[in-house]
């Protein structure tokens, strides 16, 4: 089996309601994305050209890249990112480093399903989550 991975890195912000540990206040990180894909046979002896993942990943960097990435429950917070004109991003969870990292796999899958083998998503160099579907 041949392994590849890619790392992204973007900036955001966010929040977690409910977390008594000060994530409940609104902070930034530097994350990282690293997308590892797998496969038994090579096509021209790659993968995947990492141009192309690097397509599939552009639109996904755009909208959370220097962004707020809030949960569906914190209407106060996108309200007021509204009035500020500040660009963010909703997801249907609270945006915690588990569900960010689940939530690229998916968006991912859309595109590379059978290479696709986990994504991992750093919200610090010492801290993150790993998705897999096995």
């Amino acid at each position: 089996m041949f392994r590849i991975t890619k790392e992204y890195h973007i900036a955001y912000a966010h929040r977690l309601l409910g977390n008594q540990f000060g994530c409940n206040n609104l902070h930034g990180h530097n994350g990282t994305i690293i997308i590892g894909l797998k496969s038994e046979n090579l096509k021209d002896g790659m993968i995947m050209d990492f141009n192309k993942l690097d397509k599939t990943m552009s639109t996904l960097l755009v909208l959370l890249d220097h962004s707020c990435i809030t949960g569906n429950g914190d209407e106060s917070l996108q309200k007021f990112l509204e009035q500020e004109n500040s660009k963010y991003f909703c997801l249907t969870f609270e945006p915690t480093a588990e569900n960010i990292c689940k939530f690229i796999y998916e968006y991912v899958w859309l595109s590379l399903r059978e290479l696709l083998d986990y994504v991992e998503f750093y919200e610090t160099d010492k801290a993150g989550a790993m998705y897999s579907e096995y």
